[in-house]
């Protein structure tokens, strides 16, 4: 009897964690490659260096909010199914947001124009289209 009982206990807490880890696996996915716009080994090299500083500072501050979420909301989402289903969408919702913003960086990328021999990138980053 008392088995039954720790797997009735148990099953709310299992279940948030698997939410909780595909929701977190889902959105970091789509996070970290938000600003892809080629396909792996088939654009040309980068041609600005990235600043070492900028990324660190993204690190500190990307890491402690992806280690909070699951440690506040695995609670909130054992409280009930309506929690569990509320935040089932929240992620679907931000999944499909993030997946949005995405489609519309690669139709930017897309549309421009390719740059000849003797131009620079520097006007044209900055919005300076002749």
């Amino acid at each position: 009897m008392s088995s039954c009982l720790r797997w009735t206990v148990a099953w709310p807490a299992t279940a948030s964690q698997i939410l909780i880890a595909f929701g977190m696996c889902l959105l970091l996915t789509d996070i970290l490659f938000l600003n892809v716009k080629t396909v792996a080994f088939t654009g040309g090299p980068k041609r600005e260096q990235s600043n070492l500083a900028v990324t660190l500072l993204q690190y500190f501050a990307f890491v402690p909010a992806v280690v909070v979420v699951p440690l506040i909301s695995e609670p909130w989402i054992e409280i009930g199914t309506q929690h569990f289903v509320l935040a089932a969408t929240v992620i679907a919702v931000a999944h499909w947001a993030l997946r949005e913003i995405h489609r519309r960086i690669v139709q930017a990328h897309c549309n421009m124009r390719e740059l000849e021999d003797d131009e620079e990138e520097f006007p044209i980053k900055l919005g300076l289209r002749p």
